[in-house]
């Protein structure tokens, strides 16, 4: 008989596949088995699986390989940023919203951090600071061109990543990665039409800098607080700079 239905659609066989990964019955990196035993195990055409393959690889959880097969995905947080970004556009989330969200998580990752944060954690949050600050002083200007810009904010950000990651919570760390994917554009869009940015991504690193000290001395309360005002300071900033350009 099959484990699908005769008149079932490949939004069942979807929802099958997803079952089997929910169940660790699939996990990442194994491969699913070919076409025909497929379609054969779940009493369906080709037609139907090769849909449900298909809007699984969109999503990311699948990947077909040519001559190979296809595979359940490692996670990738780029994916579920280009589905909640393009809900946030069908729902007309505004930037305020995605923020105010951003800085909630955030706030909560520097918190978590200030209390779980091993000594090697410690270590990468200061290494990425110093990182930074070692660029910056090499560079003639921080932010000659709209192109420089853009890469100075991109290694700023990565202070944000080991803050996340030093929070002790994959999850929230793997939401993290997603809504600041989605505000990415956000922030190259003020970035690069911002004429005070080399100046407002000074600020930023300050502000890290109080956040990091914060986590370092365990005051939870101060670097989600920190953290929180951060982004909403940058919200800010950003919108303002979108603002200019359309004058």
């Amino acid at each position: 008989m099959g484990i699908v239905k005769k008149e079932s659609s490949s939004e069942q066989i979807i929802n099958y596949i997803l079952e089997q990964i929910a169940e660790k019955k699939l996990n990442p990196g194994d491969k699913l088995m070919n076409e025909r035993a497929f379609s054969e195990l779940l009493g369906v055409s080709r037609i139907p699986l090769r849909e449900a393959v298909a809007a699984l690889s969109i999503l990311g959880i699948l990947e077909a390989r040519q001559g190979d097969g296809t595979y359940v995905k490692h996670y990738d947080p780029s994916m579920l940023a280009k589905v909640m970004y393009i809900y946030s556009i069908l729902d007309e989330v505004s930037m305020q919203d995605m923020f105010e969200v951003r800085a909630t998580i955030e706030s909560q990752a520097a918190a978590l951090a200030a209390r779980r944060a091993t000594g090697e954690q410690v270590e990468h949050i200061r290494q990425e600071l110093e990182s930074f600050d070692s660029a910056v002083s090499e560079m003639d200007e921080l932010c000659s061109t709209p192109e420089q810009s853009v890469a100075t904010f991109l290694m700023l950000n990565r202070f944000h990543r080991a803050v996340a990651e030093a929070s002790g919570n994959r999850f929230l760390s793997q939401f993290m990665d997603s809504i600041g994917s989605m505000a990415r554009e956000y922030y190259l869009t003020g970035v690069r039409n911002d004429p005070e940015a080399a100046a407002h991504i000074l600020d930023s690193q300050e502000e890290h800098r109080e956040i990091y000290r914060a986590i370092v001395s365990g005051d939870d309360q101060r670097a989600g607080e920190l953290a929180y005002r951060h982004l909403l300071g940058e919200c800010a900033t950003i919108q303002r700079a979108i603002e200019n350009m359309k004058e």
